[in-house]
């Protein structure tokens, strides 16, 4: 039996892009109303709705529009037919965005404090130094930095037990800053973020991708979920990994956020 494919549909879907593109294919001159919608949550959302001739169209679908749920991909109606494609993306909300980075001591103002340092974490010994007190108070917040004396630090309550008078101001001295998630997430750039990874019911995991609508140039921009993220708690809130090296970073506002790799 020969197939015939429907005269209308719905080639790519490019969320980063804003881009949905359709073809309609038929004798010269054929028109018709063309409905395109996502396949979601309460019914399907319109994207277009307007008549169409014979041709290919690009249509950008407005994304910071769409209700939260999850959502399965567009459907594509002309001539009396339909036409799918799959795309499976969650859209989450709006989710406070709040930065962080690897602070430099050399960057911070103000008095100096005491804190631990330790190789860890088989020997866990601790050494008592003087550090920035902004520099130890952010470095303690933002789970890492890097010190003037002893190179990079971070937050350290796994392997060893805390120092004697240590009161979130002790550190393990590494070679290189790593995230809360595991490979192959473990890298911090200006495209990952720390989320709530470990709560069972947060929607967001290690490797998960989202979109930030609104967030930069174009649509928004796409990051990683590499690192976890403990004063979120669960809730609509994701840290963004600045690689700038300032002692405290603003936050970034409020998103729409879509997670878009499953």
């Amino acid at each position: 039996m020969k197939f015939h494919a429907p005269p209308a549909q719905v080639t790519r879907v490019d969320l980063a892009g804003d881009e949905i593109d359709v073809s309609l294919q038929g004798a010269s001159g054929t028109s018709g109303t063309l409905v395109v919608t996502w396949n979601g949550p309460s019914g399907n959302s319109d994207i277009v709705n307007t008549s169409k001739a014979v041709g290919s169209y690009t249509f950008n679908p407005a994304l910071g529009t769409l209700v939260a749920g999850q959502y399965t991909g567009v459907t594509a109606q002309w001539l009396g037919a339909n036409a799918t494609f799959s795309n499976n993306f969650d859209v989450l909300g709006t989710y406070l965005h709040t930065q962080y980075n690897s602070p430099a001591e050399s960057q911070c103002s103000g008095g100096s404090a005491t804190a631990y340092l330790t190789s860890g974490p088989s020997a866990c010994a601790w050494n008592s130094v003087s550090l920035v007190q902004q520099f130890i108070t952010q470095a303690w917040i933002n789970g890492s930095g890097i010190t003037n004396n002893y190179g990079p630090c971070q937050e350290y309550l796994a392997g060893c037990s805390p120092p004697t008078g240590g009161n979130q101001n002790y550190f393990r001295e590494v070679g290189t800053i790593t995230p809360g998630c595991g490979s192959p997430n473990n890298f911090l750039s200006a495209t990952s973020v720390a989320v709530d990874v470990f709560s069972s019911n947060h929607p967001l995991k290690c490797g998960d991708q989202v979109l930030i609508v609104g967030l930069g140039t174009g649509v928004g921009t796409v990051k990683t979920a590499t690192d976890s993220c403990p004063a979120c708690n669960g809730a609509a809130h994701i840290d963004d990994y600045n690689t700038s090296n300032a002692c405290s970073l603003g936050t970034l506002g409020n998103f729409q956020t879509i997670r878009i790799n499953r």
